[in-house]
């Protein structure tokens, strides 16, 4: 799961502070599929934290693990769609994979910067890398006109949220990321030397209503992990935060 836990936003215009410009959800019906939790925890180098991981560095790190193919396989189709588009100008991994700890249920998570003009291209780029016959749920918003973004449920229950990024739109990533295209020095514009906070950090209810359902798929995967104090923590904070929408105070709770 990405959110501010990875990266800083002060999207201009409407961006993650607020409600985004437009979202729908559209869910069908599908079979289900037994749940497998593998622990695959893979050991980072210390470097990570001074300068990105190569893709190619990050592909031998998972290569080999079955827990994760179907994400694997997805990222490597997403990687050379990318790195062939003339609109994008910047494309990392964030999240539990770049940090490493990602297991069978961990979401793919992209940042993808355009070309000014050409979000909505580049998002079609990377969605159509994603086959449709495998979606059982979708998450549509936007941060900005140029700067869609999409989150995803497969129907085995992995998932993918990619955010693309245009050059108005305000972000600063934070270590560890996996640098995937890099042109222009487009990402040492965007990075810190901050490390991304904990998933305890996370910003609830950001987006209301029409996200909730992939707010409470989070929990249900960390309580499929054991994890229950943060899935407790976290569904505290949503009720807090629900109330308060409610009553006109807002929609998001940190």
């Amino acid at each position: 799961m990405w959110c501010p836990s990875s990266a800083i936003w002060s999207a201009t215009g409407g961006g993650l502070r607020g409600r985004p410009f437009w979202s729908t959800a559209v869910i069908r019906p599908s079979n289900s599929h037994p749940i497998v939790l593998l622990s695959h925890s893979v050991d980072l180098p210390q470097t990570m934290r001074d300068r990105p991981m190569r893709f190619e560095d990050f592909l031998k790190r998972w290569r080999d693990n079955p827990s994760t193919a179907f994400q694997i396989a997805l990222l490597m189709r997403i990687a050379a769609a990318v790195r062939d588009s003339s609109d994008c100008t910047g494309a990392v991994v964030v999240g539990s994979f770049a940090k490493g700890t990602a297991d069978r249920l961990s979401d793919i998570d992209l940042i993808a910067f355009s070309s000014e003009g050409t979000g909505r291209s580049l998002f079609q780029t990377i969605r159509q890398q994603i086959a449709p016959s495998k979606v059982f749920v979708t998450f549509d918003g936007a941060h900005d006109p140029d700067s869609p973004f999409q989150k995803l449920v497969f129907d085995d229950l992995t998932s993918i949220e990619f955010h693309v990024i245009s050059p108005s739109t305000e972000l600063t990533l934070e270590q560890p990321f996996v640098e995937i295209v890099n042109r222009d020095r487009c990402l040492e514009s965007r990075t810190s030397s901050r490390l991304a906070p904990t998933g305890r950090d996370m910003t609830v209810f950001r987006y209301g209503d029409r996200f909730l359902a992939w707010e409470l798929f989070n929990c249900l995967k960390w309580l499929w992990r054991g994890d229950f104090q943060t899935a407790k923590r976290y569904l505290v904070k949503l009720g807090r935060a629900i109330e308060a929408s409610e009553e006109g105070e807002g929609s998001a709770f940190k």
